[in-house]
Parts: C-alpha cells; structure tokens; sequence
C-alpha cells in the first residue's frame, strides 16, 4: 500500500496560496476603497486578520484527537445547523439580499454564507456515516445520504445559488459513489438527479422567455442571457464578464504588474472576490494566473491521492471528498470568469476576499493535515512493532 503522502507539499501550497491570495485582495481592492474615501488596506487588514484566526484554528484542530473529531452525532448536529442557517437566509430578520441573490447572513453584524458551512457539513457527515457503516444493507441506511444531499441542493438553488448547488451536488455524488452502496442504486439516483436538474434548467429559460419566472430566480435568467455575448449587455448584467475578458486581454504573458492593473481601476465589481482571477491574469499575466492554478489543482490531487492510501474508509472518504470541493470549486469560479458558465458567486478557494470560505477550507485543510500525520504515525508505531516481534 505504501506510507500516505506527508503533509509538506499540502501545507506549502496553503501558505502560498494564502500569501498571494493576501496580496492580490490589497492590489484588487486599493483603488476602489481610495474612491470610497475608505484606507486602501482595509481589506488587507481585514483578510489578515482572517488568516491569523483561521491559522489558530488549525492549530486547535491538531491538538485534538480524531476520534473526538469524528463522532457521527456531532456531524449530524452540524448538518442540521447548516440546515437551519440556510432556512434563516430567506427570512428577511436574518437574510442579506446581495445583486439579487440572498445567499448571505446576518447574525449580530456578521455576515457570512451558510452555504459554505453546507459543503463542509455535507463532507464531514458522510465521512462518519459511512466511516461507521461501510457497508448499508437497508433502504432506509442507503437513501439517508441521498436525501440530506437533495436537501443541501434544494435550499442553496433556493437562494439562487446554481453553481453552489452544483458544486455541492457533484462533491456529495462523489462521496456516496465512492463508499460502499451498489453502483446500480447510485446510480439510479444520480440520473434522476441529473435529469430533474436538466428539467429545472429548461424550465427556467421558458418562464423566464415568457415572464413567468418568479422574482429570485430572474437572477439566474438573466445571466445565462448574458453568458452567450457579454458585450450585447455591456451596461446592464455584462459589465462584469466583459471587463474580465478585458483584464485577461491587457494581462498578455507577464502583466501589467502588481497593482498596475487598469480594470481594477475601472470599476469591476467583485474584483477582490469572484473575479479575482481576472486581475491576477491582468497584472501577473498567464504565468501568475498558471501558477495559481497550478497551486490549486495541485494541492487538490495531493489530497486526493492521499486518500487512496488511507486504512480508515471514513477518514479516506473525508480526503477525497475535501480535494473534490477544491477542484470542482476552483473549475467553476475559473468558468465562470472564462465565460464558460454563469458567474455564480463562487470565490477561489485561499486566493479570494472573504472569511467564510476561507475559515471553513482552512479548517478542513487542517483536518486532511492531521489524518495524514496521524495515518503515517500509525504506520511508523506498527512498523516498529512489526521490527521488534522479528528480534525477538
């Protein structure tokens, strides 16, 4: 089977993705916060402190025993508050309503997405249920993953969220496919997943055409409409895409150069968040915007790799379903800033603004860390149990 990967290269690619994430928010940010007579390092400050807090919970993780950590009940508790949180967006006591999506939410001045605690929570509990039962022989047993996943799904395309639906669909189908229920149910009840999503999406482009949609799913419409020539709505709903394939454009091969970026200066919205991309293409160039990439996509395999060769069946599945939600999260923010699918408030994982997701990667990260030491651990003790039973 082989020794599990350490943690060397994984920790290195969060500490870089951190330090230049941290950097392009100062450079995304500095010219619109100076025209809001606010100090242009507000952001940088304010990610900063993200980043310590969330580096000290990473350290708490590590002193804490996985055993404790992977209690089914207290990853049910978790599902269920997710559960809740994403039901109080829609409240408008709690919900923040955001370019006509409400997807955030307001506790005591805080705001923050539920929907990445969803993701999370989703990973988490499939990992300790299927951790505890490998192998579901009821109906009742098999259906319980599909059904918190149908849920997770319903109320984050609620908000409208399509790409976080998406996102957290393709990242729990991962997971149940990979344990231990037969193929054929799966994959029964992926296909009607699939088909009822297909049905959902014609659907939409229908009563839209017809002015029929209701009024928090005229969002989603409006930006498949725009997806086909963002320069046909240049000053209404395709500003945003269009000064992307403009920041891309003026990046060439090198960049402008940090902070000598002319589209951030130009007003793009979301510029430190779901856009950043398009800036660190534009003053890093396409080799700032590879090694970005490069980074992400690695640090994915890495943890995926990592839990082929994991004992535990519920601690390989937490891996692979982790490396899972960092490459298909990087593959939609990367589309939708290409032009390839709907932008849908998707930020790039350790590289954009934004606490929530990254406390919550940061977290996870943390938790793939200490499984891989704990797992080499374990290894080296039985090694030398193994050494010494041969002496004697």
């Amino acid at each position: 089977m082989g020794k599990p990967l350490g943690i060397g290269k994984i920790f290195l690619c969060f500490c870089l993705l951190s330090i230049l994430g941290w950097l392009m928010v100062y450079s995304a940010s500095t010219y619109q916060l100076l025209q809001q007579g606010a100090h242009p390092t507000t952001l940088l400050i304010k990610q900063g402190v993200i980043m310590l807090i969330s580096w000290g919970l990473m350290g708490l993780i590590f002193r804490v025993k996985l055993s404790f950590l992977f209690n089914q009940k207290l990853a049910g508790m978790l599902v269920v508050l997710s559960l809740l949180l994403l039901l109080f967006v829609r409240l408008p006591v709690f919900g923040v309503s955001v370019n006509g999506a409400q997807r955030w939410i307001s506790i005591f001045g805080l705001q923050f997405q539920p929907s990445e605690l969803g993701n999370f929570a989703l990973i988490y509990y499939l990992s300790c249920y299927f951790g505890k039962n490998p192998q579901p022989s009821t109906k009742q047993q098999k259906m319980i993953p599909w059904l918190l996943l149908g849920a997770l799904c319903l109320l984050i395309l609620l908000q409208p969220k399509v790409g976080g639906a998406i996102l957290i669909f393709v990242v729990g189908s991962v997971m149940i496919f990979s344990s231990t229920i037969p193929a054929s149910f799966s994959l029964l009840a992926c296909g009607c997943g699939l088909i009822l999503t297909a049905i959902a999406s014609k659907l939409v482009l229908f009563l839209g055409s017809k002015h029929y949609l209701p009024h928090f799913f005229t969002h989603v419409y409006n930006r498949l409409l725009v997806l086909k020539n963002p320069f046909d709505f240049f000053h209404d709903q395709g500003f945003q895409p269009a000064m992307a394939y403009l920041a891309i454009h003026n990046g060439g091969f090198f960049g402008t150069g940090l902070a000598n970026g002319k589209v951030a200066k130009g007003g793009l919205p979301e510029s430190d968040t779901d856009f950043i991309f398009a800036i660190i293409v534009e003053e890093l160039g396409v080799v700032g915007g590879f090694v970005i990439l490069f980074l992400l996509f690695f640090l994915a395999a890495s943890i995926i790799r990592a839990s082929c060769k994991l004992k535990n069946h519920g601690y390989g599945l937490f891996l692979l379903g982790v490396g899972t939600w960092l490459m298909v999260q990087t593959a939609i923010n990367l589309g939708g800033v290409l032009g390839l699918m709907p932008m849908t408030g998707m930020p790039l994982p350790f590289v954009s603004y934004g606490g929530t997701s990254y406390l919550i990667f940061s977290v996870a990260l943390a938790i793939v860390m200490k499984i891989i030491v704990t797992e080499r651990q374990e290894c080296f003790i039985a090694k030398k149990t193994c050494q010494s039973s041969h002496e004697l």
